[in-house]
């Protein structure tokens, strides 16, 4: 009898670690629309809109740009005094090890673009040690850039009252190839470098 109930918990553990593990998947985030039409139903998943902004190098860039390629995003001004150092620092060490693989390139938004030139941006991003276009610094008007921020999930705004005359979120967005919004991270703790990698992975296994 025991031999039988040893035999058995040998086939139950093999059977087990033949199973394999349900593959990771990131959820679609944002609001979802229901839409009926001619007896069917549709859902349509959140997406970012169609934009046209100024690159670093006062080239256009705009939602063809990407090329359906995953991407990481900020909102950010490179005179901010409080938190965009910290999530510059989470960006940079996402680019270091993603840098030369052309399915992914990473976004900021300058929230800023009074100040923020192309030029300007240009010098910022030498100082982050951009050394290719996988990093792009955009610009653009303000209202354009605050309401991108939204479409995004997070925000800008001017705020006379606080230092450095802007407010807005700390996060970072990741997103897929159809511009659908998958995760968002805290950008001021650089420990979230790790998790957004393994992320980034994921979506190129989708």
């Amino acid at each position: 009898m025991k031999f039988r109930l040893l035999i058995g918990f040998v086939l139950a553990s093999m059977l087990a670690c033949s199973t394999p593990e349900p593959k990771k998947t990131l959820p679609i985030l944002g609001p979802i629309q229901v839409v009926h039409e001619n007896g069917k139903t549709d859902t349509l998943y959140h997406r970012i809109p169609a934009f046209s902004l100024l690159n670093q190098d006062s080239v256009e860039f705009n939602q063809d740009s990407l090329a359906g390629r995953i991407y990481l995003v900020d909102f950010f001004f490179t005179t901010c005094p409080t938190i965009c150092p910290k999530m510059s620092l989470t960006m940079q060490l996402v680019y270091q090890r993603l840098k030369d693989d052309d399915r992914f390139v990473l976004i900021s938004h300058t929230i800023d673009p009074r100040n923020d030139s192309p030029s300007k941006l240009k010098a910022y991003a030498h100082k982050q040690g951009v050394k290719n276009h996988r990093w792009q610094f955009l610009t653009g008007p303000t209202d354009t850039i605050f309401a991108l921020a939204e479409s995004y999930l997070a925000f800008a705004k001017v705020a006379p009252e606080e230092e450095g005359g802007f407010t807005h979120s700390g996060f970072l967005m990741l997103l897929d190839g159809r511009r659908h919004l998958r995760a968002v991270y805290d950008g001021t703790r650089s420990e979230m470098a790790d998790s957004i990698y393994s992320d980034i992975q994921t979506l190129f296994n989708e």
